[in-house]
């Protein structure tokens, strides 16, 4: 059996060409049988493999890889190999390296291993030694000088034993004999086992047995496999939990038997003591956290029987959300759930999307640059049955950089979950919901319904951190949750609400936190009197208390040093939480000597998005018992990847405005611009936005303003709103020189359209107005492509937000500029359409038209003269009940229309859907039914929520008119939530109307008057009646209907407050309650259903 201090072969004086000879000649030595075939590969391009085994009478093959480095081999050295053997479907892998491999790489792969069934050897460091020096051939042949090491008998069963606090073994040293394994993040901790089997038979009937104590829990005390390969390995691990922490434990010794060549043998581990007494994380408090935990077994229950459930985390930074996933994954464990965990803040947009997908197929974690080809993608998925009709596709998204509709991944997700290789109930918990871009919530959406309609056993976790979400209404699957929630038919979203403790919980917490006797129950509370009501903020209270020397440990049991001074002292400490960091931190700087690598460890940390990967944190000469130290006073944690963390965001927060992320050397900052690249595949735009940064700090300062602003013109075409802005809030103040005006302009617009796609109106337009102020000043300083652009944006902005007259006022300043190109001039012409044609001006509106038309004829652009035909049908749709005109302009926008020359993917929704109107007005419902069909396949596919809500509303007006009521109101209700989700308040108000037109159709007027009446409420406070009378006035007019006959009062109140020449040419001839009761709206609107208007 090796021994760590065994004495080494010097592998120094070969070459890795000479090493890989070594190991095909030990191989064939090893495996001298007839019945096996061994060869080398060639040097280079070997496909993952050195060496070839093949096993001609079982048909087994086994690839050796062949490793010489002085450093540590880790997953991004070798975790490709693992992936070619499940997709190649080879028997075993076996791993040569001169330097050890690391125990989370063994663990990683080991456990892939057993899931996707193969075998592996570690033959690494001091045990490939042993096992070359089993050889007497070899050893002769090429360590002559260390003979004396020959041992000829190698075959035996070796145990080594890990105790970790993470399950995925992230200690650098097995804890071996009389160890001592102090805790650090917590109580719990985790065994584990590695087995090696260096007999060329198999070893049977394994048992290995875990007794506890009433000191320890463990929640598996015996372990039995069948068998263990020949020569290979195994890892086995058992989850455990510290219940004393009033003393170091001495852990209970492990016994291991087996049987080989009939004879029994067994092996005695003494794994030594562990111990808890500093550790600062503790049970978690509060009564209502403590009940809602509770809750966790019944909807375990419910999971089981196959119904999807959801709990929903919510509350303010610091409040426990994260502790809380914890306790709830905790649970779920031990009723054998397979758990996978993402944090939103580290993995965004496609990379979710890969981290997803890589821990449903229970693959090792990898450095993705240049990891897998589509090929091994597809032999990957096929192994279980999962099948894409576009690989190359789905690969260049998640291993590339093109963006891809996520519905086109959608149902590749849904499979990996059905088919994943492990078959164990899910949760899948997800952290920071409010870090997701609207695609990654939306695919989140359609999942929950995916899995919610096909009865799967998947429970979900989500938590929301209050403090940073920047908008409600921006994202889709808050409203989900929220929405959902309070509905009286769910039965699967479980809400809850993180927030501050009450004052008896508080105290509770602080006594647990300090340990303190009940005889201090007056210094408890003044701490509670001092300390705020937010977990974190109590945590890290006592944590500045008890540093700062106010307590002394007797009998295990702290206590206050100076009675009689601790009030005045505690009326010294500060209460907010930048307060408290500072002085935390002025305590560290006298503490440790080693300043400035504390400073570059947290420059690190920021640099890499609070993710730091303990590799570079290496490479900077990061030492392992700083990061020991500061994770002990509660500054930094690490992560189950072996990442380096902040204790909390707020931490990184607080950091980040300190704005001490760049103040590296030049030659740091070189370093960082090469990792920059290489963990772009993993970290994704960040770290190019890192990377314009080093340039410009290196002063490199052409290559940042060329590279910038490539990466501005990326992030644009792939929707990383976030990114956009965390780029231009950099480089606007360093492009304020005359001559970068231009570009600077751009950013600046890029970064407030942004924000009004991420953030809010209000903020996007405050933007959008300081733009508009600096033009005003130095209008033709700059380029009028670029001008002319910001304005149609400013413009877009007002008409999407239903403020028509704001937007007429700025068409008639960007109508004013000196040239103007045609296609801005056809922008401006047909924006001047829309407007008028929403403010019922319907003459104004024609003429913008048509002088639309001119321009687009006169540039000779078809896919122009399409649209601009699509807004003279909605001219007359809007303002007259002229069905041929309305027919007639719909069909020349369709006959313009050019799918092959069609250069966005959104313009065939909108003419199929208006082909569909089209054919509805003329009463041809099928032909209707299957151009609208046409529409919700291609809005489906290209994500296109905003189309696929006014698809369907068509759709259920086609139901309407067959008079299948019912199927119309069940698309409508699906339609009222799909908008209530988007955020969109014109959709849902156009939704509702439609519900009311289809409930009175039904001859429930009390239900259709109720949903006309919630849709007038909104319309009052989303829009004012000069913007609003004319677009929606089939709504306004149902409501005046309803209202004519219940309170006609109310009646006259409104027709005076809705002024507007539509509604006005219906109502206005009506003078009394008489003549009111003639109105028939199918005289006055082009789409009506029994009497009742509808709109689009």
């Amino acid at each position: 059996m090796p021994e760590k201090n065994t004495k080494r072969l010097n592998w120094e004086k070969y070459t890795w060409i000479d090493f890989e000879r070594i190991c095909f000649e030990y191989a064939k030595e090893k495996y001298n049988s007839t019945i096996y075939k061994v060869k080398i590969t060639q040097a280079q391009k070997d496909g993952g493999r050195d060496i070839v085994i093949s096993d001609t009478q079982n048909n087994r093959t086994a690839w050796g890889e062949c490793k010489h480095h002085k450093r540590n081999i880790d997953l991004s050295d070798i975790g490709k190999n693992v992936v070619l053997a499940i997709t190649n479907e080879i028997q075993k892998i076996i791993f040569f390296s001169v330097s050890e491999i690391t125990v989370n790489t063994k663990h990683e792969i080991l456990k892939a291993a057993m899931i996707h069934n193969f075998d592996v050897l570690f033959l690494d460091g001091a045990a490939l030694d042993y096992e070359i020096s089993g050889n007497k051939n070899i050893l002769n042949k090429y360590f002559s000088e260390s003979f004396e090491l020959y041992n000829s008998n190698t075959s035996t069963l070796t145990a080594s034993i890990c105790i970790d606090e993470s399950k995925c073994a992230n200690s650098n040293a097995f804890k071996e004999g009389s160890s001592y394994y102090k805790l650090e993040n917590g109580l719990d901790f985790y065994f584990h086992i590695f087995l090696k089997n260096y007999y060329l038979k198999y070893i049977s009937n394994i048992c290995i047995s875990l007794p506890e104590t009433s000191e320890y829990h463990l929640y598996k005390n015996v372990i039995k496999t069948e068998r263990l390969e020949p020569f290979c390995d195994a890892v086995f691990s058992v989850h455990g939990i510290l219940l004393n922490t009033e003393k170091v434990v001495q852990l209970s010794k492990i016994d291991i038997t087996y049987t080989i060549d009939n004879t029994i043998k067994k092996i005695t581990y003494i794994p030594g003591e562990i111990y808890g007494g500093n550790i600062w994380k503790i049970p978690i408090c509060g009564t209502k956290n403590i009940k809602f935990l509770s809750s966790v077994k019944d909807i375990q229950y419910r999971v089981l029987n196959g119904d999807i459930q959801i709990f929903y985390l919510e509350g303010a930074s610091g409040s426990g959300k994260t502790r809380m996933l914890e306790e709830i994954r905790s649970l779920m464990v031990q009723q054998g759930f397979s758990c996978i965990h993402i944090d939103s803040v580290c993995y965004k947009s496609h990379i979710f999307m890969r981290e997803l997908l890589r821990q449903l197929l229970c693959l090792p974690r990898l450095n993705y640059e240049n990891m897998f080809t589509d090929k091994d993608l597809e032999n990957l998925l096929l192994k279980y049955g999962i099948t894409f009709s576009n690989i190359s596709l789905i690969h260049k998204f998640l291993w590339g950089k093109k963006k891809v509709e996520f519905t086109l991944i959608n149902d590749l997700i849904y499979q990996c979950i059905d088919k994943r290789p492990v078959k164990l109930p899910l949760f899948i918990e997800i952290d920071n919901i409010q870090s997701l871009d609207n695609e990654i919530q939306q695919f989140l959406i359609y999942l929950c319904t995916e899995l919610s309609a096909k009865r799967s056993p998947v429970c979900f976790a989500f938590a929301l951190n209050t403090t940073l979400l920047k908008s409600e209404n921006k994202s889709p699957l808050i409203r989900y949750l929220k929405t959902m929630g309070i509905h009286k038919e769910n039965v699967f979203i479980h809400p809850f609400l993180m927030d501050a403790l009450e004052r008896d919980d508080k105290k509770k917490m602080i006594k647990n936190i300090l340990k303190l006797s009940p005889s201090y129950s007056r210094e408890i509370n003044e701490i509670a009197d001092k300390a705020g009501a937010l977990p974190l903020d109590i945590l890290l209270f006592c944590k500045m208390l008890y540093n700062s020397q106010c307590f002394v440990l007797k009998n295990n049991k702290y206590e206050i040093a100076k009675p009689e001074d601790f009030s005045r002292q505690l009326k010294e400490f500060p209460e907010s939480f930048v307060s408290i960091v500072e002085i935390r931190l002025s305590t560290i700087k006298k503490k440790y000597s080693s300043l400035n690598s504390i400073t570059k460890l947290f420059q690190l940390i920021l640099f890499f998005d609070n993710r730091l990967p303990s590799d570079i944190a290496r490479a900077f000469n990061i030492q392992p018992q700083m990061i020991s130290n500061l994770k002990r006073d509660l500054l930094i944690s690490e992560t189950v990847d072996t990442d380096i963390t902040f204790f909390h965001d707020n931490y990184y927060r607080y950091f980040s405005q300190k704005g001490i992320i760049y103040k590296f050397n030049e030659r740091d900052l070189e370093k960082l611009l090469k990792y920059s690249i290489s963990y772009e595949a993993s970290f994704g735009a960040s770290m190019k936005i890192n990377h314009a940064k080093c340039l410009y700090f290196l002063n490199k300062k052409e290559d940042f303003y060329e590279y910038a602003e490539n990466l501005l013109c990326e992030l644009s075409a792939t929707f990383s709103y976030n990114e956009i802005i965390s780029l231009a809030e950099f480089y606007i103040p360093r492009a304020q020189k005359y001559e970068f005006r231009n570009k600077c302009l751009t950013f600046e617009l890029e970064k407030a359209l942004a924000q009004l796609e991420i953030d809010s109106f209000v903020k996007g337009i405050q933007e959008l107005k300081k733009i508009k102020k600096k033009l005003d000043k130095t209008l033709y300083d700059y380029d009028i492509e670029i001008v002319s652009r910001f304005y149609h944006q400013y413009i877009n902005s007002y008409t999407h937000a239903g403020k028509y007259l704001n937007a007429i006022s700025v068409l008639d300043e960007f109508s004013q500029l000196e040239g103007i190109s045609l296609k801005y001039k056809f922008i401006l012409e047909d924006r001047y359409c829309l407007c008028y044609f929403s403010l019922g001006d319907f003459e104004k509106a024609t003429l913008h038209i048509k002088n639309a038309i001119k321009i687009a004829r006169k540039i000779k652009d078809d896919f122009w003269i399409s649209t601009a035909y699509s807004d003279f049908a909605f001219n007359y749709f809007t303002n007259t009940r002229n069905i041929s005109k309305i027919r007639y302009y719909f069909g020349k926008a369709k006959k313009y229309y050019s799918q092959d020359k069609d250069k966005t993917s959104y313009r065939i929704i909108e003419i199929h859907i208006q082909t569909a109107l089209r054919e509805l007005l003329n009463n041809n419902y099928n032909a209707a039914n299957d151009n609208i069909k046409m529409a919700i396949d291609y809005a489906t596919t290209r994500n296109y929520t905003y189309l696929l809500i006014p698809a369907n509303n068509v759709k259920a007006i086609i139901s309407m008119k067959l008079e299948n009521i019912s199927d119309a109101i069940k698309i409508l209700y699906k339609c009222r939530f799909d908008s209530e989700v988007f955020g969109s308040t014109k959709l849902v108000i156009t939704i509702l109307n439609s519900l009311g037109v289809a409930y009175c159709a039904n001859g429930d007027l009390k239900k259709g008057s109720n949903y006309f009446a919630q849709a007038e409420e909104m319309l009052c406070k989303y829009s004012t009646p000069e913007n609003c009378s004319t677009r929606f006035a089939p709504l306004i007019a149902n409501y005046l209907q309803v209202l004519k006959q219940t309170r006609f009062s109310a009646f006259e109140q409104k027709i005076a407050y809705y002024h507007s020449a539509r509604l006005n040419q219906i109502y206005m001839p009506a003078q009394s309650e008489i003549t009111c009761a003639n109105i028939n709206l199918e005289d006055y609107f082009p789409l009506t259903h029994h009497g009742y208007a509808l709109m689009y």
